[in-house]
């Protein structure tokens, strides 16, 4: 305290060269801050410890490692405008590989069909006419399920029917400019994108080699991604092209969080000089507190700057953590700046008096919410660890700056007080009747605290991790819409497996799962040699099978049976046919059927027999094209496919699994996890770890929150110098988070990572209120709480409201995460000064000696009590 008191009285006679100095060191941190920008690497949310999350971290930051953008292409024409975006998106900077465009038709691609194609491929060859398209079609009818291992073993005719039955329709209908090769092409095209199971839309995947390493080139690029999309979507036929996946939702994250940001903040510091204005009714310290309060938040940002060289998504809201704090530290010094100018004390007295009634509990609120702070660094989140570091230093600082600059911007005003006066004997009253009947009090809240403790067994806690994103963005609304049109989710599962044997097995073991969609490995480009040689011979009697059959021909009475039959068939579909994705495919059955009907007559027979042996012959050429076999490399694979799959690691490859459910919900994520469990290595992804993160969370979360306590006590015992004040003064905040924590539980919102945030500015506000409150009455020649209540109260209810005012403006923010922060702060801290003004006063008349505190029914505003002291206060 004496070496404050001579730092003050220094800069004091040196105003000047003190304020000039304090705008040298701003002009620097100014400089420092323009370059500061926001990296939203979700990663840094993530715990280190656990094993499935190094997993995890480990593939996100490979370099070789990129992201995913998914556009979905609906409306006119979607296969068209596919073909386009694919077209125009491929000459970007950073696209590596865009899924069902940019794969090279390979000449050897038989050897990578399962047993079950290569033997339904088989089938076809042996029996390539309308007979055996349209017996495969009632096959389909009858129970597909019953016919499924069968299939396995006997081949699947079902895959290659539809294209067939549409090249037939296309020659039977005479189109010119159609020849065999191009009619059976359509059996063996890759069509750029995944059809939709309920209609024509397409699914593009591009691959990019984004990663969070490297997201400078993300503005840029989106927003070529986006002129691509206006451009499809303005030529014919007019497509609808949305976007969503890492480097879009990145993007949009990026600038919906900062432009959110700096509006809150500056609505907060708006709404906080509003209400500093009319309560405090001196706009010059309403003015210097503002100016004390940028100018520590200018300082902290350059830190930032030199320290981490970035924010992250938790970091941001420390803007608003430091103007609700640190305008506590403000509102009180105010309030003993009034109270000394009451007293009659001028120049360096004044000061010397302000920081003797202010910097205990000033300093004693602030190292005690610092260390609250500090006590983030026990849970195992990088960016939670880097806002407890900055946090602590900046409400440090804050205080400091408080208790030394604020006395120059002050010196020689006359803040007024009728405002003040008011609040003060408002709140005097309200204190003076919970005095008045102290067993109804501490009954109420002895039944609250029980309540509250009762319900604390309903809290959850949120694990669902896309739950906390910006909902509002379209790119978040078309991953869910992705799972229901296409088949399984975007956010997929991402393996790492050493060698093509172990890649094999891995993908035969997933897929046989049906909550699994699709495995996408290297081994449907790159085959183990073992399985090379026994697709070899599938292949060679496919060949052989091919070189055997014979086209079938056909005489009038047979047109007229397969027209009887085709009628019987769609008949007896509509009736069966009940799944929506069966009812797609019979839709398709039934168009390319009518058309045969349709296309059916005398003049037909000479086309369909034409049909059978050219399209047989065509059928060989293309066989026998992707027949070839030979040893195959990684490094014969197209360098798109390569780039898909290799890791910086020779000879470990990724593996996408793509989940047929949303993992982000509770059912879906137990079901995979029951399949996932035994898989070594294990495929990991953000809605797999989440739970991990919930047990990892809430462990530490324990520690941490039973660590600050324990902090924030042993500051309090030094600053007040006794463990019954020290406790009592830990009440608001005690009781604050156990009233806020059920007021969750009933309101049915859950505990993040985000609002965990709120755990320790809840405790710095709770010990701002209380040791201010216990230091006033520990102070007093004769101990009354009531005259503590007047020398406080108002500054305790002020600094609620701004702090209420200015972290509720989180709840209006469009991160979710950061909105229920919002709501967390305001319930929190609206707890703690009810607890500080009704039941801490009724506690400290249970220590006040016998006799020395009488309330009575007078005014509690002019009754008898201690006045304010004019000399040396006692510390001890």
């Amino acid at each position: 305290m004496s070496a404050l008191s001579r730092l003050l009285e220094i800069m004091l006679r040196n105003r000047r060269a003190s304020v000039l100095l304090l705008l040298l060191v701003s002009s620097l941190a100014l400089v420092a801050t323009a370059s500061l920008e926001l990296n939203p690497r979700w990663t840094k949310a993530l715990p280190r410890e656990d094993p499935l999350i190094a997993e995890y971290l480990q593939i996100v930051n490979d370099p070789l490692r990129g992201s995913t953008v998914y556009v979905v292409v609906d409306g006119p024409g979607p296969r068209q405008g596919a073909r386009r975006f694919a077209e125009l998106a491929r000459s970007l900077p950073h696209v590596r590989y865009i899924h069902g465009d940019d794969t090279e038709v390979l000449p050897y691609e038989l050897m990578f069909l399962t047993r079950s194609q290569l033997l339904g491929l088989t089938e076809v060859a042996a029996r390539l006419d309308l007979d055996a398209l349209t017996t495969d079609f009632a096959t389909r009818l009858e129970d597909s399920e019953e016919l499924a291992p069968a299939r396995e073993e006997a081949g699947d005719f079902r895959p290659y029917a539809l294209p067939l039955l549409e090249s037939l329709a296309v020659a039977l209908e005479g189109r010119p400019g159609t020849g065999p090769t191009e009619i059976i092409a359509t059996a063996f095209e890759s069509r750029p994108g995944m059809r939709s199971v309920y209609d024509d839309a397409r699914l593009l995947r591009i691959e990019t080699d984004f990663s969070e390493q490297s997201v400078d080139d993300l503005p840029p690029f989106v927003e070529a991604l986006r002129g691509i999309q206006e451009t499809v979507e303005q030529e014919p036929p007019h497509p609808r092209v949305r976007m969503t996946g890492y480097p879009v939702t990145a993007h949009d994250e990026m600038q919906r969080i900062a432009s959110s940001g700096r509006n809150l903040t500056l609505w907060a510091v708006l709404v906080v000089v509003v209400i500093m204005r009319l309560f405090l009714g001196g706009l010059r310290g309403v003015v210097s507190s503002i100016t004390i309060l940028l100018i520590s938040l200018l300082w902290i940002l350059a830190s930032i700057r030199i320290v981490f060289g970035e924010m992250n998504t938790v970091t941001m809201i420390m803007g608003l953590v430091l103007v609700g704090l640190g305008i506590d530290f403000c509102i009180h010094w105010l309030n003993h700046f009034r109270q000394g100018q009451e007293c009659g004390h001028r120049g360096i007295l004044l000061a010397r008096f302000v920081l003797r009634k202010s910097a205990p509990p000033i300093l004693a609120g602030a190292i005690s919410t610092a260390g609250a702070f500090l006590c983030l660094l026990l849970l195992d989140v990088p960016s939670l660890q880097e806002f407890a570091w900055l946090s602590a230093a900046g409400v440090v600082l804050t205080a400091l700056m408080v208790l030394l600059v604020l006395p120059l911007l002050m010196a020689g005003s006359r803040p007024a007080s009728r405002a003040a006066s008011r609040i003060t004997r408002t709140i005097v009253a309200t204190s003076h009747s919970a005095l008045r009947h102290p067993r109804r009090v501490l009954v109420t809240f002895s039944v609250l605290l029980l309540a509250g403790c009762w319900s604390l067994r309903y809290l959850g806690y949120e694990y669902n991790y896309s739950r906390l994103q910006i909902g509002g963005l379209p790119s978040y609304r078309l991953k869910d819409e992705i799972i229901g049109r296409f088949g399984f989710s975007s956010d997929i599962l991402i393996q790492r497996v050493a060698g093509l044997d172990a890649a094999l097995a891995s993908t035969r073991q997933l897929a046989a799962f049906p909550e699994i969609a699709h495995v996408e490995s290297i081994t449907d480009y790159l085959l183990p040699r073992d399985e090379q040689v026994a697709r070899a011979d599938l292949v060679a009697a496919l060949q052989d099978s091919l070189d055997s059959s014979v086209a079938r021909r056909y005489e009038m009475q047979d047109l007229i049976e397969i027209r009887r039959d085709l009628f019987r068939r769609r008949k007896q579909a509509f009736r069966t046919i009940t799944d929506p994705r069966d009812r797609r495919e019979f839709d398709q059955y039934g168009e390319v059927l009518e058309r045969i009907v349709a296309a059916i007559g005398p003049g037909s027979l000479d086309d369909l027999n034409d049909f059978n042996s050219q399209i047989l012959e065509a059928f060989r050429q293309q066989i026998a094209r992707r027949a070839q076999s030979r040893d195959l490399v990684f490094e014969d694979l197209p360098a798109p496919v390569q780039a898909a799959f290799e890791t910086s690691t020779p000879g470990v490859y990724l593996q996408y699994v793509f989940p047929a459910g949303n993992l982000w919900e509770k059912v879906p994520a137990e079901a995979m996890e029951l399949i996932l469990a035994p898989v070594s290595p294990p495929p990991v992804g953000l809605s797999r770890i989440a739970a991990h993160l919930k047990r990892a969370l809430l462990g530490q979360g324990i520690q941490m929150i039973v660590a600050a306590l324990l902090v924030v006590l042993l500051a309090l015992r030094i600053a007040l110098k006794s463990w019954p004040l020290a406790f009592l003064a830990a009440v608001p905040l005690t009781c604050g988070a156990v009233l806020t924590a059920a007021t969750l539980s009933l309101l049915g919102i859950k505990i993040n990572f985000y609002n965990l945030v709120g755990i320790p500015i809840i405790l710095g506000i709770g010990i701002d209120d209380g040791v201010h409150l216990v230091n006033a009455y520990r102070t007093q020649q004769k101990p009354d709480p009531l005259a503590a209540v007047r020398e406080t109260g108002a500054a305790v209810l002020l600094t609620s409201l701004t702090s209420m005012v200015g972290f509720g403006c989180l709840s209006f923010y469009r991160h979710p995460g950061m909105s229920s922060l919002g709501v967390v702060l305001f319930i929190g801290v609206g707890w703690c000064l009810v607890t500080t003004l009704i039941q801490l006063p009724v506690l400290l008349q249970w220590l006040a000696p016998a006799g020395s505190v009488v309330v009575t029914d007078r005014s509690p505003v002019t009754g008898a009590s201690s006045p304010l002291p004019s000399g040396r206060e006692r510390f001890d």
